[in-house]
């Protein structure tokens, strides 16, 4: 807690293992978050003493888009949210640029996020873990949001993405990655983490499309996924729609799931800043993220090699 204005100081904070910085004057909203964010910390570090337990090696469940807007980051923060009732979880936004996730839970302006570095090894001696922002609503949900200033903002490093994964894995049963529809390096050493990946479409001719180019490309990747299937977003009721057998002829993956439209639920957790399907968990739609959630058995019960049926 500090009366200086130096803009530098939650850098500082940061470098230190600070959870947050507060300056005098804050909106006490974000100071709440702050506050909230340490308390959840607190209680998981007890619980993780009395069991004295490290973690087994984590799912990695990676969620990329065939093209933007299609609801990657809404279906990776729902998979995440689903799976903290059979562990714990971490959902990350390793990417070069600004994420959205901020603009959903609002952490507040202090919030610190993946910073990207020059020198990979600077990953090591900055802990991970310190970055990691517990949602105040969802048990066992932790997030690593996006860069927060355009000087964390950069190209990632494949050797720096591999060693967040590795950090993330050591911190939670489930990791889910909402990535960039790229095949940069860093998303190319992601994708080929072993575990799954979910292709977010909508079922329009547009998408199919992108999509076949997609698993093209990811097929002559060095490595990748040890298992692929498609989500299927639809965001309005009207129009008829590609079925999903064409989807699934053409593309030669499973559809995993449809998801319903959901404005009304979508809007309902932005303005209460929690996962959608704490809307109304009754509703088609949290149902369908839950049966989802289902599809990632926990890598101490099953191969990551077995692919999804």
């Amino acid at each position: 807690w500090t009366n200086c204005a130096d803009a530098s100081l939650p850098a500082i904070a940061s470098q230190i293992g600070a959870i947050g910085c507060v300056t005098n004057g804050m909106d006490p909203q974000e100071l709440s978050h702050i506050l909230s964010a340490a308390l959840a910390l607190h209680g998981e570090a007890g619980s993780s003493l009395k069991e004295n337990v490290p973690s087994a090696n984590a799912t990695i469940i990676s969620v990329m888009g065939v093209k933007g807007g299609v609801g990657t980051t809404t279906v990776a923060m729902n998979i995440a949210a689903a799976l903290t009732e059979r562990g714990r979880v971490i959902l990350a936004e390793v990417k070069p640029l600004f994420g959205s996730l901020q603009t959903h839970f609002h952490p507040g302006r202090m919030i610190r996020g993946f910073t990207t570095y020059e020198n990979a090894v600077e990953v090591k001696q900055r802990s991970i873990k310190s970055l990691l922002w517990p949602v105040p609503r969802v048990a066992g949900l932790r997030i690593l949001f996006g860069p927060q200033t355009s000087e964390d903002c950069g190209e990632i490093k494949a050797g720096q993405a591999n060693l967040v994964l590795q950090e993330l894995a050591s911190e939670a049963d489930f990791v889910v990655l909402d990535l960039p529809t790229s095949f940069s390096p860093a998303n190319q050493e992601l994708l080929g983490a072993r575990n799954y990946l979910n292709l977010v479409m909508e079922p329009t001719s547009a998408c199919l499309g992108l999509a076949k180019m997609t698993l093209n490309g990811i097929q002559g990747l060095e490595k990748s996924p040890a298992s692929i299937g498609a989500v299927v977003v639809r965001h309005t009721s009207d129009g008829i729609p590609i079925p999903l057998k064409e989807i699934q002829s053409e593309l030669d993956i499973p559809v995993l799931k449809v998801v319903p439209p959901a404005a009304e639920f979508c809007m309902q957790g932005e303005v209460n800043r929690i996962p959608l399907i704490q809307c109304d968990p009754e509703s088609i739609v949290a149902e369908s993220f839950r049966t989802l959630s289902l599809c990632f058995p926990s890598a101490r019960q099953s191969s990551p090699n077995q692919r999804v049926a």
